[in-house]
Parts: C-alpha cells; sequence; structure tokens
C-alpha cells in the first residue's frame, strides 16, 4: 500500500547503489519489482511485459541460470502475477507459479504472502473460464484449495495484514458460486473494510475493483452498485498512486468517464 512513486524512487536508489557497489546479484534480485512498478505508474502497450531498457526478463533468466540465482526466478515470477492479477490478463506462462511448493514459505517471507494472494486470484480467473476441461479444473482447484487454507493459517497465527486478502480471495470463490451474490458481496464489503483499516491501498483499490465487476455482471452499466465500487476502486488506485491501472479501468469502463473526472490523467507522464 506503499505510494508507488516513493517505492519506485527507493528501489532506483537502491539499485544505483548496487551497481556503485557491484552488488550486481541483488540487483538482479530486485530488478523486476521495480520494473513491475513501472509498469502500475506509466501506460504502456503490454502493461504485464518485464521489458525496458532497463532490463529484458528473458535475459535475466538466463543470467541468472547460469549464476544459481534461484531469487531472480521467484521474483520474475511475482512481478509478473502481480501484474497479471491486477491488469486482468490470464496467462498460461504464469502457470509455473502454481506449483510453487508450500515449503518456500519460510524463505519468501513477506514475498510469499504475495505470492499465494496472487496465485490464487490468478487461479480463480482460470476458473471463470469455461473452456477449461475437468482435468485442468481438478488441479486448480485442489491448488486453491492449499493456497486458501495455507492463508487461514497464517491468520489464526495473527497475521492480520493477510486477512483482506483471504476475505477477497473468498469474495471471489463465492462469486463463482450459482447463488452466492449475497454471500461475495458481504465479503467483498469485508475486505474493504479490512483493506481500509489497515491501510492496504493495493488491496482496498482490487477488492472494489473485483466487487464492482461482480456486480456489473449481474446487474448492468447502469448499476449504482457496481459503479460505485468501480469509481471508489479508480479513487484508490489513484491513491496508490497506480496511475497506469486507472487509465486501464476507465479504458475497460468508459461509461464511468464522466464520473471519474481527470483521474488517472497522470498514468502519461
Amino acid at each position: 500500500g506503499i505510494p508507488l512513486k516513493s517505492f519506485e524512487a527507493t528501489c532506483s536508489s537502491i539499485l544505483k547503489e548496487m551497481l556503485e557497489f557491484q552488488q550486481t546479484n541483488t540487483y538482479k534480485i530486485i530488478v523486476p519489482c521495480w520494473q513491475a512498478t513501472l509498469n502500475f505508474i506509466y501506460t504502456r502497450n503490454d502493461p504485464i511485459e518485464l521489458r525496458s531498457e532497463f532490463m529484458d526478463e528473458d535475459d535475466l533468466k538466463n543470467e541468472a541460470d547460469q549464476l544459481g540465482i534461484v531469487l531472480v526466478h521467484q521474483t520474475i515470477i511475482l512481478a509478473r502475477l502481480y501484474l497479471i492479477v491486477y491488469f486482468g490478463v490470464v496467462q498460461s506462462y504464469s502457470a509455473e507459479a502454481l506449483t510453487m511448493p508450500l515449503r518456500h514459505a519460510g524463505k519468501m517471507h513477506l514475498n510469499y504472502k504475495n505470492m499465494q494472494f496472487c496465485t490464487a486470484i490468478f487461479l480463480i480467473d482460470l476458473l471463470r473460464k469455461g473452456s477449461l476441461n475437468l482435468t485442468k479444473r481438478i488441479t486448480y482447484n485442489a491448488r486453491l484449495h492449499s493456497v486458501v487454507k495455507w492463508m487461514e493459517g497464517r491468520v489464526a497465527e495473527g497475521l492480520t495484514e493477510i486477512h483482506p486478502m483471504l476475505q477477497l480471495v473468498r469474495a471471489e470463490q463465492a462469486s463463482l458460486k450459482f447463488g452466492g451474490k449475497g454471500q461475495a458481496l458481504m465479503l467483498y464489503e469485508e475486505a474493504v473494510s479490512s483493506a481500509a483499516q489497515q491501510k492496504m491501498l493495493h488491496i482496498e483499490a482490487l477488492a472494489n475493483e473485483k466487487a464492482g465487476a461482480f456486480v456489473l455482471l449481474t446487474e448492468g452499466t447502469s448499476s449504482k452498485v457496481a459503479n460505485s465500487y468501480l469509481i471508489t476502486a479508480c479513487k484508490r488506485y489513484e491513491d496508490w498512486q497506480a496511475y497506469a491501472k486507472v487509465h486501464h479501468l476507465r479504458k475497460k469502463y468508459p461509461h464511468l468517464d464522466q464520473q471519474v473526472g481527470g483521474i488517472g490523467e497522470n498514468s502519461f507522464a
């Protein structure tokens, strides 16, 4: 939930120091997250592409393999999952993240928490696709069940920052069920409220967006409830300084344009 421009500036400063002191391995681990942050701030033709004048994903993976730096692959997966989840582009090449063993929980610390959350949302997005065969549907549901159990365990241990993430995942699960509208909306509200209390702007924004999209499916673009959720999502994304994401929402839901004013115009800065 840290404002992205502040996070980007911190990353940029650290990366410069890493190069100055020839800490190239650490540089390679951090740069995918930095590039993902830039993708959230500034509009690009392909928002999930981890490639710019500062890094090339394929080159980075090859260098990591040669040097044996496993964390580079993990940060690339996490960065790409974040972008896919937030920009709503389901891609099969992120499937490697779905098979990452749960035993790595102690090694990835906070990143693993985010990895599990993004994996759960990604799996649910896959399960929405009616074209999935039965084998894949069973596999994805089993993986999702494991992730949810892990999240529930961490909340039970007192990791309160996982609570809004868990409630959002539960809301998304409920949204897949026939007749689950009431339960889903209750869980979306709990996710929004919990994220707001903990000042987790990125989760609060995503929860509002997901709730709005869900209501929109059943009530249409004239729904005041759906539009209220989506407008709030735009505002929270702007508070987070994810201007490219606001631009993405305005393009996806053009009927909101008159209601959101100049929100998101900084994405071209």
